[in-house]
């Protein structure tokens, strides 16, 4: 039996790989492999002339502003493996969508088996190292050091994206590469959960409780759910929620209950809510000096000195992050792919799948209240991931390709 694997899938496997690779496990031999499998990917698509959409092209220009704005601001960060190890992201995340159009079926496998072995490494070390795998030591002065626990994929606020990944390919392989049911999703959908617990992540376990209900819901749901869960009303309590939190920490010693909202809806305790509100106040600061520009990328070192604190690597809210990054310009390509992602959405033909969607457009905007997982990579690979799996799922898709486009890209 012949066995044939095309160019595109074995320089995204590459690619996705090294791209992916937990920092745990780089190396300086993993890092050439990166390189070249950046300058294959680049390759590719301008070979195969790809095309962009509004999501990418938004996507793209976050990326490019907040990399101006870091050189005009002349923050430490800028240097010639700035330019490289951030032109690789918008690299990675065009060449996500690509093989997604071109290479559905190859693409979510290569995916789906890349993460189940990053996830299945994390959530042993985890359950085998409940205190942590190793230690990250913080020096606030001579005298007091503290130490924060890490696992195979960061401390115990890196990992919900990871895992929102993880379900979001799960359901497309198991929905639409295999005939019959399988108890995978379901094992996904509570290990994912399971392993936020015990790195106790509050956030954490509510997006991922949403987005595990979600994908078991809609994956075992024989008939087609009734439920329409209408995107305009998730903004709008999104952003009504946002207002509440931050009005809470910011005035957290006047109104107590705003913080005791806080406590209530997502665990977090009276002296987190009032870290939060120094880191947050800092924020406000510095996005009213460049409110339509932002500063560039801030580094952790640099963000600490800003914000008053090493404690505070980021604004931890996702908003004011993007803000104080790349301002309004910035934030305006955030609300476009969201609404692009939304507006897609509508064309879904599966009532299930639609609902899947919808809890993992909910689980994203949940983390993004106390995390800034929209200024980080993998964020954005999430976003491109949902957003083709809408495509995917669409009445008009555009995935319908001739046998003979097909081959013509192998």
């Amino acid at each position: 039996m012949e066995f044939r694997v095309s160019k595109c899938s074995l320089v995204f496997s590459v690619f996705i790989i090294s791209m992916f690779m937990p920092s745990f496990f780089l190396n300086s031999i993993f890092n050439m492999i990166e390189n070249f499998a950046f300058l294959a990917s680049s390759f590719i698509l301008f070979k195969y002339k790809y095309k962009w959409n509004n999501v990418t092209i938004a996507i793209t220009v976050y990326w490019l502003e907040i990399m101006l704005m870091t050189f005009i601001n002349g923050l430490s960060t800028v240097d010639y493996h700035f330019v490289i190890s951030n032109s690789k992201i918008i690299i990675c995340i065009l060449f996500i969508d690509f093989m997604l159009q071109t290479h559905r079926k190859s693409a979510i496998n290569i995916l789906f088996y890349i993460l189940l072995i990053y996830i299945v490494a994390d959530f042993v070390s985890v359950l085998l190292f409940p205190d942590g795998l190793y230690f990250v030591a913080r020096e606030w002065n001579q005298w007091s050091t503290t130490y924060s626990a890490q696992w195979i994929l960061g401390n115990k606020n890196n990992r919900v994206i990871w895992y929102l990944m993880f379900l979001a390919i799960s359901y497309c392989k198991f929905d639409l590469l295999k005939k019959k049911k399988s108890i995978y999703p379901a094992i996904f959908s509570v290990c994912s959960v399971v392993v936020v617990i015990l790195v106790q992540s509050s956030t954490a376990t509510v997006a991922l409780l949403i987005a595990g209900f979600g994908l078991i819901f809609s994956y075992y749901k024989r008939s087609k759910t009734k439920i329409n869960i209408n995107h305009k009303v998730i903004f709008l309590t999104y952003s009504v929620l946002s207002i509440v939190i931050l009005l809470g920490n910011l005035f957290a010693n006047q109104i107590g209950a705003l913080n005791s909202l806080s406590e209530y809806l997502f665990g977090k305790d009276i002296s987190t809510v009032l870290a939060r509100t120094l880191a947050w106040e800092g924020t406000i600061a510095q996005i009213i000096q460049a409110p339509l520009t932002g500063h560039g990328i801030i580094s952790s070192s640099n963000a600490g000195n800003i914000l008053g604190s090493i404690a505070f690597t980021d604004a931890h809210n996702a908003i004011l992050n993007i803000l104080w990054q790349g301002g309004f310009i910035a934030l305006g390509m955030v609300i476009i792919v969201f609404w692009q992602i939304s507006k897609q959405a509508k064309y879904v033909n599966n009532r299930n799948t639609s609902f899947f969607i919808s809890t993992l457009l909910i689980a994203i905007l949940v983390e993004t209240l106390f995390e800034s997982v929209l200024s980080q990579n993998y964020g954005w690979y999430m976003m491109i991931i949902l957003y083709d799996i809408t495509l995917i799922y669409s009445d008009k898709t555009i995935f319908v390709r001739a046998k003979n486009q097909q081959e013509d890209l192998a």
